[in-house]
């Protein structure tokens, strides 16, 4: 599951679709931090790049300003805006639950269809 396809942010490639979800992203933590939130524009500017620093320096060891597909920027991010959309419930909460035996969270059909919402939010 990739949730950006290329980097962001200092010498990134900066394509439009991951800057877009790199900014959603980024919002999700902005937001909860009760600072200004970025304009989700896929143009990875001053703002976006200074917000990718904030956040790693908050978060992530890696202080590099910029956000690898894979990378520890991008998985803090991509957990944080999960955690969010289970409304505070942790994701891996639901792999021992469990409906007449079956687990109700599978990780391939989870990682199927993140892979598929990353996908839509990068296309916009």
């Amino acid at each position: 599951m990739d949730v950006i396809e290329k980097s962001v942010g200092k010498e990134g490639s900066n394509s439009k679709g991951d800057v877009r979800v790199v900014q959603l992203l980024l919002n999700d933590w902005l937001g909860g931090e009760h600072k200004t939130l970025l304009k989700v524009d896929g143009i990875a500017g001053p703002k976006t790049e200074a917000a990718i620093l904030a956040f790693q320096k908050a978060k992530t060891k890696v202080v590099d300003g910029r956000i690898d597909p894979q990378g520890p920027t991008i998985k803090a991010l991509a957990a944080l805006h999960l955690k969010a959309l289970l409304s505070g419930i942790e994701p891996w909460v639901y792999t021992d639950l469990q409906i007449a035996g079956t687990p109700i969270f599978h990780e391939s059909a989870v990682n199927e269809s993140l892979d598929s919402y990353w996908k839509a939010l990068r296309r916009g």
